[in-house]
């Protein structure tokens, strides 16, 4: 693409930049754009629960998640045989998370997402400890290990970009909820950057009036303290101030499940629901919801191009959106296109699929190549933590290689460790990955 044709196109961006600021204005309540969040201890399926027990629950559960439109939901307490179901009665929800043991097993912080509204950019786990990174690692004085399942989050339809963050501290170690909490923020930080948008769903087991509320609500006078979505509200709060109930009455002065948020997330409604079915509760907590915006959304373009390659195209795209990219080898599409006012992902994604390419998001980083490599290797990851999770015993490393090709060293190494161990990789860190 000459210099000048670039040159205008970047000029004709820009100028579309500004007039999207211009004219941009924040949701009312129940209006489209506007996401509903829902963080839900479901209560751990416990047999001893009799008529409470997770059977006569489930379809309660699944219905209340349904009934109030969530498009995401972090949940607490939950069980992987206790996710299957829920995958089951919600099938327009994926999720993402790990069990909070060594093996990686348990009860999990999952996040819950509708497909069709939210694209899962990056999610991760860390432990809630002195060291985060170590699987199934108890911090201070808690009495179990306590996670934090965090995911970037892409909204489908208002373009905009978010970090999800849902935990549940430990019922029992008062400093490992003041940790806890300090940890949380240290992470939303690094992971999210200083200024991004960000909301944290959890069961705190801590009330309002509590250390750890307040660590996270001030920041300790530090930049990125988050605010509680009951208060950021525009419209008043729904429905009632406690969300525990021990699956007999709703307990006053207990509300310990909270939806946070850091700017630019404005809130628009907030809610404690307390739904019951026949007299009784889906949960021994209530699940509280919250309807948010997230920032401005996103950048709008102007182009009108004729047998451009697509790599320039995608240059141009990802500069509006503030990203740097790279490029698989041999993408020699060209294509031709009139947009105006568009959301640049949207014509991203468009120029993609014409010419069978797929991208990959590593922070401000874009990564193009064809789709049928990006689902090669995302069908070798999701093999891998299949394995992961059906062998408890086993122990998952990786080992970036810098003198060899670890699509070449895999299939060698796998045949090392068979038949108990397996191998994978990933081409685009050149990383290989070993379960044994």
């Amino acid at each position: 693409m000459e210099p000048i044709r670039r040159g205008l196109i970047s000029a004709l961006v820009l100028a579309s930049l500004g007039v999207a600021a211009a004219g941009s204005t924040a949701p009312a309540p129940g209006d489209g754009e506007a996401l509903r969040v829902m963080t839900f201890n479901i209560r751990f399926d416990n047999p001893a629960d009799g008529e409470d027990g997770w059977a006569n629950r489930r379809a309660k559960v699944a219905s209340m998640i349904r009934f109030h439109g969530a498009d995401v939901v972090g949940l607490q307490e939950a069980l992987r045989n206790q996710i299957a179901d829920l995958e089951a009665a919600l099938p327009q929800f994926g999720w993402f998370g790990t069990g909070r043991s060594a093996q990686r097993d348990g009860e999990h912080c999952a996040v819950l997402y509708r497909r069709d509204r939210l694209e899962v950019l990056a999610e991760s786990t860390f432990w809630l400890s002195e060291t985060p990174e170590v699987a199934g690692s108890q911090g201070w004085d808690a009495a179990l290990p306590r996670i934090v399942t965090w995911g970037k989050l892409r909204d489908r339809r208002a373009g905009a970009v978010f970090h999800l963050f849902n935990t549940h501290l430990d019922h029992r170690g008062e400093a490992a909820r003041r940790e806890s909490a300090r940890l949380l923020l240290r992470k939303v930080a690094e992971i999210a950057g200083p200024d991004g948008p960000v909301v944290v769903t959890g069961d705190f087991n801590a009330t309002p009036d509590s250390e750890p509320y307040r660590i996270l609500t001030t920041g300790e006078g530090a930049r990125g303290a988050l605010v509680d979505a009951m208060h950021a509200s525009s419209c008043p709060h729904h429905g009632p101030t406690s969300s525990w109930n021990g699956f007999k009455a709703i307990e006053p002065g207990r509300r310990i499940d909270f939806i946070l948020v850091r700017p630019p997330v404005a809130v628009l409604q907030h809610g404690i629901l307390s739904d019951t079915f026949d007299g009784r509760f889906p949960s021994d907590h209530l699940p509280v919801m919250a309807e948010v915006t997230v920032g401005e959304g996103e950048a709008r373009v102007s182009l009108d191009l004729k047998d451009a390659p697509v790599v320039d195209i995608v240059r141009v795209l990802a500069e509006a959106g503030g990203f740097q990219v790279v490029f698989d080898p041999g993408l020699t599409c060209r294509l031709t296109m009139k947009v105006n006012e568009a959301r640049w992902r949207s014509v991203l994604d468009t120029a993609l699929s014409a010419c069978g390419l797929g991208r990959e998001e590593e922070g401000n980083v874009l990564r193009v190549a064809t789709i049928s490599r990006l689902e090669a290797e995302a069908t070798a990851r999701h093999r891998l933590e299949e394995e992961r999770r059906s062998t408890p015993a086993g122990r998952l490393e990786s080992f970036r290689l810098s003198y060899a090709r670890a699509q070449e060293m895999a299939p060698l190494l796998e045949r090392i460790l068979a038949p108990s161990g397996r191998v994978t990789y990933d081409s685009r860190t050149n990383t290989l990955i070993v379960l044994y």
